[in-house]
C-alpha cells in the first residue's frame, strides 16, 4: 500500500521555483498517494499542472480562514508525511508535529 503525502502550499502561482516542485511532486505520485491542501485561486493553476489523479483540498483566500482551515486539514487527514513548500506554511505545519507526523 503506498504511503499518504499531505503537501501544504498555501498559494500555487507559476513562479519559477514553484515549477520545480510541481515537476517534484508530479514525480512523487508515482510512488505515493499526493494530497495537496491550497487556496481557492490555486485551482486557476493547478488544474494544467498537476497529474489529473492527485487530490486537492481548497481553502478559503483570506489569510485567516486559510490557516484556521489548513491546520484543521492538516490534523484531521491521514498522512504518512507532511510536505511544507513555503515558509508560512513552515509554521502550521510544526504546530502538526504535535501528533509525530514526518515534515519535509
Amino acid at each position: 500500500m503506498r504511503k499518504v503525502i499531505l503537501v501544504y502550499w498555501p498559494k500555487i502561482r507559476f513562479g519559477g521555483l514553484e515549477k520545480s516542485f510541481i515537476r517534484y511532486i508530479n514525480f512523487l505520485f508515482w510512488f505515493y498517494f499526493i494530497k495537496i491542501i491550497c487556496d481557492k485561486e490555486s485551482r486557476n493553476y493547478s488544474n494544467n499542472l498537476f497529474n489529473k489523479n492527485l487530490k486537492f483540498f481548497y481553502v478559503n483566500n483570506s489569510r485567516i480562514l486559510r490557516v484556521s482551515e489548513s491546520l484543521y486539514l492538516l490534523l484531521v487527514e491521514k498522512s504518512d508525511m507532511i510536505f511544507a513548500i513555503q515558509k508560512d506554511s513552515l509554521k502550521i505545519c510544526l504546530l502538526t508535529k504535535l501528533i509525530n507526523k514526518k515534515i519535509i
